[in-house]
């Protein structure tokens, strides 16, 4: 499948990758990435084999999205929700934010995303140099104490947390650890969560804090 039929693809079920034009650029690669979450799939913004097969599946199942307001295929916001600031983030969007409860509990927003998380976020994406799986943003309250070891009053529940993880092994969790406690330190010093699993690394804008999970 060419990227311009990926994109015609993308276009149609509503996912706004920009113009159809054959390029794989950035907006074209953040609406990979809504879509693969959206769908349950490995997030890395390439079309590859299975995300192929799940945009024709899709289109077969009329599995249209229809995203909040705010979304235009970059991050970016018009004021309202989420804020202006969507606009500077390179590598992640608000959509691919939501809470994971896939609508069981909430509408995906139970709160907006900490600015200072993103920009850590999307800093420590950009010094990894790879793409990194966004593996748990925005939490409900609900689809909090459903996780395991989560803490009653998880950080992410306010937005002001979020874990990252290499994809496929394309950086080592150690290596992607240490980015993260460098840009921590040097964008809130004395400040922030910082978690080391075997998975990859939490890190939150809350109290200063480090733990081994």
């Amino acid at each position: 499948m060419t990227i311009k039929q990926i994109q015609a693809l993308l276009t149609y079920l509503g996912y706004n990758p920009g113009a159809v034009d054959g390029a794989d650029g950035a907006n074209t690669q953040a609406a990979v990435r809504r879509f693969q979450q959206a769908e349950g799939l490995g997030v890395d913004g390439i079309a590859g084999k299975a995300t192929q097969a799940a945009l024709l599946a899709a289109v077969a199942a009329g599995r249209v999205y229809v995203p909040p307001d705010d979304t235009s295929g970059t991050g970016a916001t018009s004021g309202g929700a989420g804020g202006s600031w969507w606009g500077e983030i390179k590598y992640f969007t608000r959509t691919e934010c939501r809470c994971k409860c896939g609508g069981k509990y909430c509408n995906g927003y139970p709160a907006e995303m900490s600015e200072t998380t993103m920009r850590m976020a999307d800093e420590i994406r950009r010094r990894a140099g790879v793409p990194l799986n966004n593996n748990s943003a925005l939490r409900c309250r609900r689809w909090n104490a459903e996780q395991p070891g989560a803490a009653a009053n998880s950080n992410h529940m306010t937005g002001h947390a979020i874990d990252l993880a290499p994809i496929s092994g394309n950086i080592s969790v150690s290596r992607l650890q240490e980015i993260a406690k460098e840009v921590q330190q040097e964008m809130i010093p004395g400040r922030g969560g910082l978690g080391k699993y075997r998975w990859g690394v939490h890190i939150d804008d809350g109290k200063y804090s480090r733990w081994s999970g």
